[in-house]
């Protein structure tokens, strides 16, 4: 069932599967954003339903929102 799954899950891996997906999908959204894609073109490709909440969620995993990323990153400061 998909509570034995979770549960099972989280203690395999340490987080939830939610957690592990969105970190995935941050790993994928900081190489898009190097290769020049918009935010909202990131946004669609990873399956956000909008800029605003993957901006959100990369923040939460990040502690940047995806401007203050590549801005640093291009900044030379370690992100």
């Amino acid at each position: 069932s998909v509570p034995q799954f979770k549960v099972r899950f989280k203690r395999e891996v340490g987080i939830s599967p939610r957690s592990f997906i969105n970190m995935q999908k941050i790993e994928a959204a900081k190489l898009l954003l190097l290769e020049g894609f918009t935010k909202t073109e990131v946004a669609l490709q990873l399956g956000f339903n909008t800029s605003s909440y993957f901006s959100s969620v990369f923040k939460k995993y990040t502690f940047y929102t995806p401007t203050e990323y590549i801005k640093g990153l291009y900044s030379n400061k370690n992100i």
